[in-house]
């Protein structure tokens, strides 16, 4: 073969130069500075965590909305739930990423689940004696507020990220059938 017979060779395996191969691939490895933010999470919810668990059964003991009124009751509830689910949410993530998936299902129901208790506790909270403008209202009139747009716009929020965390997911799982 000669010279210029040899180059056209080349350039042809060049151009058309794709990988068959159907073999899974190997596990990824996490970030560093994933898993450090990922630790510091831990820690810091958990110890959150634990303090809303032992701090509840007392505020409910003690009658906290009593002294505290019962809006600000209402929102360290919703602070607490917050906390519990996010660790939770954050034990799933550590569990996956160890077992090398960037995504997790049960991540994605404790983000949604977060934003539909958002949801939920903007049209609850305004009904709550007691109860004063946050400045930020969707059809209101008078003293009536049907819902607090300070507490829906966190929970539109989680719902469109807990959206986008199950398509990953889904996503994860297409690629992995794939291969």
């Amino acid at each position: 073969m000669n010279e210029e017979g040899k180059v056209q060779e080349e350039r042809t395996v060049q151009v058309n130069d794709f990988a068959v191969d159907t073999q899974k691939e190997g596990r990824k490895r996490t970030p560093r500075r994933l898993k450090v933010l990922l630790g510091l999470s831990l820690v810091v919810t958990g110890f959150a965590a634990l303090g809303c668990l032992w701090s509840l059964p007392w505020m409910i003991k003690a009658r906290e909305w009593e002294e505290a009124g019962a809006v600000a009751f209402a929102g360290r509830i919703l602070f607490v739930f917050t906390i519990l689910i996010s660790f939770a949410g954050l034990i799933c993530i550590a569990k996956d990423l160890h077992a090398g998936k960037m995504f997790s299902g049960t991540l994605a129901r404790c983000v949604l689940l977060l934003g539909v208790i958002y949801m939920a506790a903007s049209v609850w909270i305004p009904r709550i004696p007691g109860y004063h403008s946050s400045g930020y209202e969707i059809l209101s009139s008078d003293e009536f507020v049907l819902i607090d747009g300070t507490i829906l716009l966190p929970g539109l929020l989680l719902l469109v990220l807990g959206s986008l965390i199950r398509e990953g997911v889904r996503m994860q799982k297409e690629k992995e059938e794939i291969l």
